[in-house]
Protein backbone atom coordinates (compact mmCIF):
# COMPACT_ATOMS: atom_id res chain seq x y z
CA UNK A 1 0.00 0.00 0.00
CA UNK A 2 3.12 2.35 0.94
CA UNK A 3 4.33 1.88 -2.25
CA UNK A 4 0.99 2.83 -4.65
CA UNK A 5 0.25 5.87 -2.39
CA UNK A 6 3.80 6.70 -2.84
CA UNK A 7 3.84 6.46 -6.88
CA UNK A 8 0.62 8.43 -6.39
CA UNK A 9 2.82 11.31 -5.09
CA UNK A 10 5.46 10.71 -7.88
CA UNK A 11 3.06 9.74 -11.29
CA UNK A 12 -0.80 10.38 -10.16
CA UNK A 13 -2.62 12.80 -8.95
CA UNK A 14 -0.66 13.84 -6.22
CA UNK A 15 2.69 14.23 -8.43
CA UNK A 16 3.20 17.97 -7.21
CA UNK A 17 3.71 16.58 -3.82
CA UNK A 18 6.49 14.69 -5.23
CA UNK A 19 8.00 17.93 -7.36
CA UNK A 20 7.62 20.05 -4.04
CA UNK A 21 9.69 18.06 -1.77
CA UNK A 22 12.21 16.24 -3.89
CA UNK A 23 14.05 13.56 -2.56
CA UNK A 24 11.77 12.95 0.12
CA UNK A 25 9.39 9.84 -0.15
CA UNK A 26 5.81 10.95 0.75
CA UNK A 27 2.67 9.41 -0.14
CA UNK A 28 -0.87 10.38 -0.46
CA UNK A 29 -4.50 10.31 -2.32
CA UNK A 30 -6.60 13.01 -3.59
CA UNK A 31 -10.06 12.71 -3.46
CA UNK A 32 -12.85 14.92 -5.60
CA UNK A 33 -16.65 14.50 -5.03
CA UNK A 34 -19.38 14.44 -8.15
CA UNK A 35 -19.88 17.98 -9.46
CA UNK A 36 -16.98 19.42 -7.46
CA UNK A 37 -18.22 19.54 -3.98
CA UNK A 38 -15.84 17.94 -1.63
CA UNK A 39 -11.90 18.34 -2.11
CA UNK A 40 -9.85 15.76 0.31
CA UNK A 41 -6.68 14.77 0.54
CA UNK A 42 -4.75 12.01 2.84
CA UNK A 43 -1.04 12.03 3.03
CA UNK A 44 1.73 10.63 5.58
CA UNK A 45 5.53 10.56 6.25
CA UNK A 46 7.47 8.77 8.50
CA UNK A 47 5.91 10.05 11.05
CA UNK A 48 2.65 12.07 10.55
CA UNK A 49 -0.19 11.67 8.76
CA UNK A 50 -2.55 14.53 7.76
CA UNK A 51 -5.84 14.01 6.61
CA UNK A 52 -7.85 17.40 4.73
CA UNK A 53 -11.35 18.23 3.63
CA UNK A 54 -12.32 21.56 2.08
CA UNK A 55 -15.73 21.77 0.96
CA UNK A 56 -18.53 24.13 2.39
CA UNK A 57 -21.17 23.05 4.90
CA UNK A 58 -24.03 23.48 2.70
CA UNK A 59 -22.95 21.22 0.30
CA UNK A 60 -22.63 23.67 -2.47
CA UNK A 61 -19.86 23.30 -5.31
CA UNK A 62 -16.10 24.50 -4.76
CA UNK A 63 -14.99 24.29 -7.91
CA UNK A 64 -11.84 22.56 -6.14
CA UNK A 65 -10.16 19.32 -6.88
CA UNK A 66 -8.67 17.31 -4.59
CA UNK A 67 -5.54 18.14 -5.87
CA UNK A 68 -6.24 21.89 -6.41
CA UNK A 69 -7.62 22.36 -2.91
CA UNK A 70 -7.02 20.20 -0.33
CA UNK A 71 -3.43 18.83 -1.36
CA UNK A 72 -2.45 22.38 -1.40
CA UNK A 73 -3.20 22.71 2.33
CA UNK A 74 -1.47 19.53 2.73
CA UNK A 75 1.66 20.78 1.37
CA UNK A 76 1.84 23.92 3.15
CA UNK A 77 0.98 22.01 6.51
CA UNK A 78 3.79 19.32 5.69
CA UNK A 79 6.56 22.63 4.60
CA UNK A 80 6.04 23.47 8.35
CA UNK A 81 7.08 20.38 9.53
CA UNK A 82 9.54 18.99 8.37
CA UNK A 83 8.59 15.58 6.78
CA UNK A 84 10.51 12.62 7.44
CA UNK A 85 11.03 10.23 4.21
CA UNK A 86 9.23 6.98 4.63
CA UNK A 87 11.27 3.86 3.90
CA UNK A 88 11.68 2.49 0.60
CA UNK A 89 12.80 -0.70 1.71
CA UNK A 90 10.55 -4.30 1.65
CA UNK A 91 10.05 -7.03 4.23
CA UNK A 92 11.93 -10.00 3.61
CA UNK A 93 10.61 -12.18 0.87
CA UNK A 94 9.18 -8.96 -1.47
CA UNK A 95 11.33 -7.38 -4.33
CA UNK A 96 10.57 -4.97 -6.89
CA UNK A 97 9.44 -6.81 -10.92
CA UNK A 98 8.57 -5.96 -13.94
CA UNK A 99 5.44 -6.66 -16.13
CA UNK A 100 3.70 -6.44 -19.35
CA UNK A 101 1.14 -3.45 -18.74
CA UNK A 102 -0.71 -5.20 -21.30
CA UNK A 103 -0.14 -8.75 -20.83
CA UNK A 104 1.26 -9.00 -16.85
CA UNK A 105 4.13 -11.45 -18.25
CA UNK A 106 7.17 -10.37 -16.31
CA UNK A 107 9.33 -9.03 -17.99
CA UNK A 108 13.16 -7.32 -18.04
CA UNK A 109 14.15 -3.70 -16.09
CA UNK A 110 13.51 -0.50 -18.62
CA UNK A 111 10.85 -2.48 -21.29
CA UNK A 112 8.83 -0.16 -23.14
CA UNK A 113 5.02 -0.46 -22.39
CA UNK A 114 6.42 -2.58 -18.14
CA UNK A 115 5.64 -1.54 -15.33
CA UNK A 116 7.34 -1.75 -12.00
CA UNK A 117 5.31 -3.81 -8.85
CA UNK A 118 6.34 -4.90 -5.80
CA UNK A 119 5.94 -8.89 -6.38
CA UNK A 120 6.71 -11.77 -3.41
CA UNK A 121 10.14 -13.21 -4.68
CA UNK A 122 9.53 -17.02 -4.44
CA UNK A 123 6.65 -16.58 -6.91
CA UNK A 124 8.59 -15.08 -9.84
CA UNK A 125 9.90 -16.75 -12.69
CA UNK A 126 13.34 -17.85 -13.06
CA UNK A 127 12.25 -16.74 -16.35
CA UNK A 128 11.37 -13.52 -17.97
CA UNK A 129 11.03 -11.97 -21.36
CA UNK A 130 13.23 -9.47 -22.89
CA UNK A 131 11.94 -6.13 -24.54
CA UNK A 132 11.47 -7.89 -27.38
CA UNK A 133 9.91 -10.58 -26.19
CA UNK A 134 12.19 -13.12 -26.24
CA UNK A 135 12.48 -15.39 -23.13
CA UNK A 136 15.54 -14.90 -21.45
CA UNK A 137 16.79 -16.27 -18.01
CA UNK A 138 16.60 -13.82 -15.08
CA UNK A 139 19.64 -12.09 -13.88
CA UNK A 140 21.43 -12.76 -10.92
CA UNK A 141 20.79 -10.25 -8.62
CA UNK A 142 24.20 -8.38 -7.30
CA UNK A 143 24.78 -8.77 -3.61
CA UNK A 144 26.58 -5.49 -2.16
CA UNK A 145 30.14 -5.88 -0.64
CA UNK A 146 29.94 -6.73 2.42
CA UNK A 147 31.87 -3.43 4.51
CA UNK A 148 34.02 -3.85 7.30
CA UNK A 149 33.84 -3.07 10.55
CA UNK A 150 35.64 0.17 9.91
CA UNK A 151 33.24 1.08 6.98
CA UNK A 152 30.31 0.15 8.37
CA UNK A 153 31.16 2.80 11.54
CA UNK A 154 32.89 5.47 9.19
CA UNK A 155 31.07 5.00 6.20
Amino acid sequence: LNYALHKVTKEGTARQVGKRFKGINLAGKTGTTNDYRDSWFAGFDRNLLASIWVGDDNNAQTGLSGSSGAMQVYMDFQAQMEPKSLSRRFPKGLEIAHFSAQTGAQMQAGCPGSVSLPAISSELSQQVLSCSGNVVAKPKPIKPKKKAWWERIFG
